[in-house]
């Protein structure tokens, strides 16, 4: 404080600044509440008087000169409080750096004379922190015809549910969540949802107000002066729900598949009571803390030129980090030392294939294959990571979803409690194939669910007879579907929430084994007598029996399944591991050929198509340090042609067309065009009499 007004002063090393909030004078024995926040080289300083009845003046900005960003702290740095000698005089209270609350009373040293104040700042109020693994449960009997919700919340994530209204009984709920960092409001009255989605984005770290107003099919969202109305569709206009149907608040069980909420909240108000959001809940505690993060910059070096972008904080810790991985060198930059650099082995590495890129640790199974001296750096980190990007960007896969189908019996295999509900999602384009199997050895007894022309087949037998019932709509278009069958007596499914088709079932219990086969059956296994024929081309997530989660990524056993693509597109993928075979019996080039495809990838080298010989003729279209190369051979020697635009492995769609005429080699590539004639006019025709192989090629070709 210099002479009534308040001052922040920093040093990031490169020259100190000082910022002046002129517009109060906090002289005048009031509480003052003082925010300061700095990011990088930016710090901004506002000043509010709690009870002078005007609203807080705009907030003050600076920036320290320099290229330094970072204040180096460590855990022997020193905080004073209240001044570094005896001259301040006053009160404080409530005191916290990075919103964690200091204790003023739990000191390691004082200077001078300090006692206690008459009074202390009013408090905020009291407010909750969600850490993203849990929930708050609380229960509140509810009008049908309405519903009142108010809630204040805080946030840097961009999604995350707020709450959830369940039914037990019913098809009813009404859901708030953040998508995208808009506030997004679904409710279902049993006769069609309602989806309304704010305009703004409100993950911005601030506190933020949200009211829900429904009258019946009516609803009236309002945050921050925007407001927004709609009607539910059909007739339907109460929610029903039970005195003792759960209130959830940021998150959902586990067993429900859905982005918990990790920021805070506070003053949740639901028909006009408030609740302790502490009383039945899980990873929740009081208080708000949103931990301050700096931007890292990492680089990942898939294929030259990429980059990767990694912000990364802890606790303890604040630092900026760049790190670039060539094929023969690895650079590391931390905060603002000098780059040091480490040349790897000699000749470096031919091609970088990285089959798993973790971060913030690594699976168990994962760490045991380290070196010795490396298996003490595999501890998961804390703190927190973000800005995560690349140039080059691989297809994402979904990390709790399967894909199946790369052969006639690939499947899971689950030691489970045999039940009769179960619960799935199905993405495919397939007509046919094997979803879930349950069955004794004999497959007297069974429940069976596939494809069969694209539609839902459930199928079980008691022991008295299968019965089955098929879907009323194909599920065969690519998108994500819900699948809900079984019954005790009934053979029922649903799809995607729609009213059950039901089937009478003879007999009066399943008599199964504790084995539950997903997505296909094994070799070993016969299927004719639940009409299987293979396994199902597609992917399947959100696995339950009798509402217990199947954890897909640790079953008894399984064959030939991979992960499954977040976004689902046109074309085959290879994982570097294998190949496709076509034209079994042999293909002949001779004088004329033409090869067109599209292709996407990261790396710099693989192998696009090839086809050989017994001697020397033979053709082939690779990938070589990102440029296509198109070799052939017509006997009397290699000819090759080469692309020469920029990097084809960034991760992008491209458009590659290779000719093959008696005397010359051509390749089109996104429209550009590269030729060579053949120096042996002699030799213009490849005898070749192998197979077509795509993606790569046997081990003895």
């Amino acid at each position: 404080v210099h002479d009534g007004k308040v001052s922040l002063q920093w040093d990031l090393g490169s020259g100190g600044t000082k910022l002046d909030f002129t517009g109060v004078d906090i002289t005048n024995n009031r509480w003052t509440r003082i925010n300061a926040t700095r990011f990088g080289s930016r710090s901004t300083l506002s000043v509010q008087q709690l009870d002078s009845g005007s609203g807080p003046l705009p907030a003050v900005t600076g920036t320290s000169p320099g290229s330094s960003r970072v204040l180096d702290i460590d855990r022997n740095t020193v905080l004073h409080i209240g001044g570094l000698g005896p001259d301040t005089q006053g009160c404080l209270g409530e005191a916290s750096l990075n919103e964690k609350n200091i204790g003023l009373w739990s000191y390691e040293r004082q200077d001078g004379q300090c006692g206690g104040c008459f009074s202390s700042p009013q408090a905020e109020e009291t407010s909750f922190h969600f850490d993203g693994s849990g929930f708050s449960l609380v229960q509140k009997s509810l009008r049908a015809t309405s519903t009142s919700v108010v809630l204040q919340f805080k946030t840097l994530s961009p999604a995350g549910l707020l709450l959830y209204l369940s039914s037990n009984n019913t098809r009813d709920f009404l859901s708030m969540e953040l998508v995208k960092g808009h506030v997004h409001l679904t409710f279902d009255l049993g006769s069609g949802a309602l989806i309304l989605t704010s305009k703004r984005v409100y993950n911005t770290g601030e506190w933020f107000k949200v009211t829900l107003q429904r009258n019946r099919r009516k609803a009236n969202q309002s945050s921050e002066k925007e407001v927004l109305e709609a009607e539910s569709p059909g007739t339907a206009s109460d929610l029903n729900r039970s005195d003792l149907d759960p209130i959830y608040i940021g998150g959902l069980p586990a067993s429900r598949p859905i982005r918990s909420y990790v920021g805070c909240i506070k003053n949740v108000e639901i028909a006009r009571s408030n609740f302790d959001l502490l009383r039945d809940a899980y990873g929740v505690r009081k208080g708000c803390v949103l931990e301050v993060r700096r931007p890292v910059l990492c680089f990942l070096r898939l294929c030259p030129t990429s980059l990767s972008h990694l912000s990364v904080s802890s606790p303890l810790c604040l630092l900026t980090c760049l790190t670039s991985l060539s094929l023969r060198s690895l650079s590391l930059q931390v905060d603002e030392e000098k780059v040091k650099s480490v040349s790897l082995f000699p000749g470096g590495f031919s091609r970088l294939s990285p089959a798993s890129f973790f971060i913030g640790g690594l699976p168990a199974a994962v760490g045991l294959h380290l070196p010795i001296r490396l298996q003490g750096l595999s501890a998961t980190f804390r703190g927190c990571i973000q800005h995560v990007c690349a140039s080059q960007q691989e297809n994402h896969f979904l990390p709790s979803a399967a894909h199946f189908g790369s052969s006639r019996n690939s499947h899971m295999t689950f030691s489970i409690n045999p039940g009769a509900v179960l619960r799935l999602s199905v993405r495919s384009w397939a007509e046919d194939g094997l979803i879930l199997v349950l069955s004794d050895s004999k497959q007297m007894d069974f429940v069976a669910v596939g494809l069969r022309r694209g539609r839902v087949l459930l199928s079980v037998d008691l022991g008295k007879g299968p019965s089955s019932v098929t879907s009323s709509v194909p599920v065969n278009d690519g998108q994500w579907h819900a699948v809900r069958g079984g019954d005790r007596r009934t053979a029922s499914l649903s799809v995607d929430g729609s009213s059950p088709d039901v089937a009478s079932v003879r007999g009066n219990q399943l008599d199964v084994d504790g084995r539950l086969y997903l997505g296909g059956l094994p070799a070993a296994v016969s299927g004719r007598r639940i009409n299987v024929s293979s396994s199902l081309p597609g992917c399947i997530r959100s696995v339950s029996l009798n509402g217990a989660m199947l954890d897909l990524s640790a079953p008894a056993s399984m064959h030939d399944v991979t992960s499954c693509f977040a976004k689902d597109q046109t074309g085959s993928y290879f994982n570097g591991s294998g190949y496709a075979e076509l034209m079994h019996h042999g293909y002949k080039v001779g004088s004329d050929l033409t090869v067109s495809l599209e292709f996407r990838t990261s790396q710099s080298d693989g192998v696009f198509l090839g086809i050989s010989s017994a001697k020397v003729d033979a053709i082939g279209l690779e990938l070589v340090d990102g440029q296509a190369v198109f070799n052939v051979n017509n006997g009397a020697g290699r000819v090759s042609v080469r692309s020469a635009a920029g990097l084809l492995c960034d991760g992008r769609w491209h458009h590659l067309l290779a000719r093959k005429t008696k005397h010359s080699l051509s390749l089109l590539v996104d429209g550009r065009s590269y030729s060579t004639h053949n120096p042996y006019p002699q030799s213009t025709s490849a005898e070749t009499n192998n197979p077509v192989y795509v993606g790569g090629f046997p081990g003895e070709t």
